[in-house]
């Protein structure tokens, strides 16, 4: 209260409010969602504090950036607020203050975001030793006698592999005891070999015998992107376990006995060679 009197001794009381904060707001909780790898956007949320003149804004900003922008979604009832961080390339810190009604600033909190829009690349099928390759056509054949070793290699500059996928198919061609096409069979990180600096993956599998076809494979990164196109291997792949027959067939001969046959001249013998799993030429 303010009194005023004059010379003539006359007194005039007035009442002036005053209002101060010299405390800070704070924000209290800071977080992300999701607060692992995602390709799609973040949401960062979180609670924030004044009990005095309450609080006027809120600024965020990527750490990096010369400039905060303003935190436009606040529910000043329940102290509440939210910010979208739209799909990017990035790994690292989101910064979050905030300014009540006297100009008072709090303390900068960090919050970490993960963040990958770009899909593996090269990735690159390759094959144990061949036995033996031979070129039909326009096709290109490899051939193996036992079960075929298949390595899978990719690369991932962000968030890293997270899977392999691969599918081999064509064993309708195969006429006796055909192993079953595969389709989308996964590899997972923990069983798929890394460079020193994670950015580079490759993961085997095993083709078993009695297999005619081609290999396709894809890498799926722990954002969740895939490769938009499969990478499929033209090389024809051939696994073959079973030897082949061999029958022989003579004239007939002048005499026989004790299954001995006889000749009296030179004699010809035609052979029959006859693989029962794969195509004539192979």
């Amino acid at each position: 209260m303010v009194r005023f009197t004059d010379r003539a001794g006359n007194v005039s009381d007035c009442t002036i409010a005053v209002k101060a904060d010299i405390t800070k707001p704070e924000i209290s909780t800071l977080s992300a969602s999701p607060s692992t790898w995602t390709n799609s956007f973040v949401t960062i949320s979180g609670t924030f504090n004044d009990n005095l003149s309450g609080v006027k804004e809120i600024k965020i900003k990527k750490d990096g950036d010369s400039e905060f922008t303003d935190v436009t979604a606040i529910d000043t009832v329940n102290k509440e607020f939210s910010f979208t961080v739209n799909a990017q390339n990035y790994e690292g810190n989101y910064i979050v203050y905030c300014v009540d009604n006297a100009g008072n600033v709090s303390e900068e909190k960090t919050v970490g975001v993960k963040m990958d829009n770009e899909a593996p690349s090269n990735v690159v099928i390759s094959y144990a030793p061949i036995v033996a390759e031979k070129i039909l056509g326009a096709l290109t054949f490899g051939f193996y006698k036992e079960n075929v070793q298949v390595t899978l290699t990719s690369t991932d500059n962000l968030s890293g592999i997270k899977e392999f996928k691969y599918s081999y198919s064509g064993t309708d061609s195969v006429k006796t005891n055909s192993i079953d096409d595969v389709t989308d069979a996964k590899i997972a990180s923990t069983d798929a070999n890394f460079t020193a600096d994670s950015t580079n993956a490759s993961a085997t599998f095993t083709i078993p015998a009695q297999f005619r076809g081609t290999v396709k494979a894809s890498a799926v990164d722990n954002a969740g992107n895939t490769t938009a196109n499969e990478t499929a291997e033209t090389k024809n792949i051939v696994v073959d376990s079973v030897a082949p027959t061999i029958t022989a067939s003579y004239p007939a001969a002048i005499n026989t006995a004790n299954e001995i046959s006889y000749y009296k001249s030179d004699v010809t013998v035609t052979l029959d060679v006859t693989d029962e799993n794969f195509m004539d030429g192979e």
